[in-house]
């Protein structure tokens, strides 16, 4: 019986260390580094798109501090609210000034780099943030 209860507890410990915090490493400013689309942009679209895209990498910011409050500059316009990660940061929850809260997919979060999967006007959008200086 206590080998049964010391095998749980070293799967639990186990699974805690696989599954770490990660929020000092999202505790920073962000800026957008690329924005990937699930589907290739229509030729007519490509060049209003591309606009956008710089207009983003250029003049957006956000800045997740570590007691979970955020903050994302959008050329000079500020936007507030809070954010959390689940148990085992694969998955970040934003909630907006607007009190709705939004859950994304991590896909990699690291000292130099934070992407995610989002879905943007029914479309999966990948982006792509890198620390800003």
């Amino acid at each position: 019986m206590a080998t049964k209860y010391g095998l749980l507890f070293f799967v639990f410990v186990l699974l805690q260390s696989c599954g770490a915090d990660k929020t000092s490493l999202l505790a920073r400013t962000w800026k957008i580094s690329e924005l990937k689309y699930s589907r290739e942009v229509p030729e007519a679209m490509r060049a209003s798109i591309q606009t956008e895209i710089d207009r983003l990498k250029s003049g957006y910011t956000i800045t997740y501090n570590a007691d979970k409050t955020y903050q994302a500059l959008m050329d000079g316009t500020a936007t507030s609210g809070k954010w959390s990660l689940n148990f085992n940061s694969s998955k970040i929850t934003s909630t907006g000034p607007d009190g709705k809260a939004v859950e994304y997919r991590i896909l990699e979060l690291s000292d130099a780099r934070f992407s995610f999967e989002a879905i943007e006007g029914g479309e999966k959008v990948i982006f792509v943030m890198v620390p800003a200086q």
